[in-house]
């Protein structure tokens, strides 16, 4: 089985071949732990003989677990108290690399993969790249996150959450894990749609019926573009059901990636889609064609959590290979 982002590492680092905030402070707690950002001092004499000396390090302290896993919980329910297109007190176009390491290297302990820069990959400048896990009994919460930058300035976030469950084969993913709605209901669908309004366009994608094992989870998807502020969202279930001659995908537990950006990256991603989800193209059908439904009705529908699932025709779709 092909996990879609399994602990998110591989769809943090597709972030990087890429093309090419809120200032976040906290008063955090002293931890046996530390991490210093930048080099030793060095020397450089000017004109006058007078010894100059680069700053001193920054020192940012890492939480405990516990502390961090709280926080990381916190974060998650209310995105850092700032709205898309901030992260966490990240803003595209107004953060820097500090800003970025301040609100992420305390949550280390937590971490199941960390990368720091600013680090320069071709033209692409990464300020972070990391994965946090929230284990809950047998299931575990993902977090992966992706920051690009120009300038010492952030232009590119890119942020996924999912859920996964211990199994005797591994880590899978799963949509019917109840706690994953209540811990990031923040950036599930009717949230988006009452904070942020209607998108400008919705897309859809399906298959013709429900895929046989071997196929990625996730297989039925909808995209939420709001081009003007930079924010674009696409959820992923498994969640699906034959209803008739529809297809019916419930996203209550869908699994959430989400894409920020600003200037050249921000333009990317509009026309027509983040190159990262053009996995699936050319099948994704605007929503007036995958459904009844114009984006305004979707608006109002959705943004209602009572209504959870949306339907369409299956004859719309591609069928699996094994099913034809």
């Amino acid at each position: 089985m092909n996990f879609q982002k399994l602990f998110t590492i591989c769809g943090i680092l597709l972030a990087l071949t890429l093309v090419v905030g809120c200032d976040k402070s906290n008063d955090l707690p002293k931890a046996p732990s530390q991490v210093a950002l930048s080099a030793t001092s060095t020397l450089i004499p000017s004109p006058t003989l007078t010894p100059v000396f680069s700053p001193t390090p920054t020192i940012i302290p890492t939480l405990p677990a516990n502390e961090a896993d709280a926080w990381l919980l916190d974060l998650l329910a209310n995105n850092g108290h700032c709205r898309l297109p901030c992260l966490w007190g990240i803003t595209p176009g107004e953060s820097t690399s500090q800003n970025v390491l301040t609100t992420l290297v305390p949550l280390t302990d937590i971490s199941t993969f960390a990368v720091f820069g600013p680090t320069t990959y071709g033209s692409v400048t990464s300020f972070a790249t990391v994965s946090f896990s929230h284990i809950e009994g047998e299931h575990a919460l993902s977090v992966g996150i992706s920051i690009l930058g120009d300038n010492d300035t952030v232009s590119y976030i890119g942020f996924d959450v999912m859920a996964g469950k211990a199994t005797s084969n591994g880590i899978d993913q799963v949509f019917d894990w109840s706690y994953f709605g209540d811990r990031v209901s923040y950036y599930l669908l009717p949230n988006i749609l009452t904070e942020y309004g209607a998108p400008s366009s919705v897309l859809i994608f399906s298959m013709a019926k429900i895929p046989p094992d071997w196929l990625p989870l996730g297989y039925f998807k909808v995209i939420l573009l709001y081009p003007e502020q930079g924010i674009f969202i696409r959820y992923d279930t498994a969640d699906v059901r034959s209803v008739g001659e529809n297809v019916q995908g419930c996203l209550s537990n869908a699994h959430v990636d989400i894409v920020l950006a600003v200037g050249a990256s921000q333009k990317k991603y509009i026309n027509p889609l983040p190159s990262e989800w053009q996995d699936d193209t050319p099948y994704y059908l605007p929503l007036e064609e995958a459904t009844s439904m114009s984006v305004d009705e979707f608006y109002h529908t959705f943004s209602q959590a009572t209504v959870e699932c949306l339907e369409t025709p299956a004859n719309l779709w591609p069928v699996a290979e094994d099913d034809r």
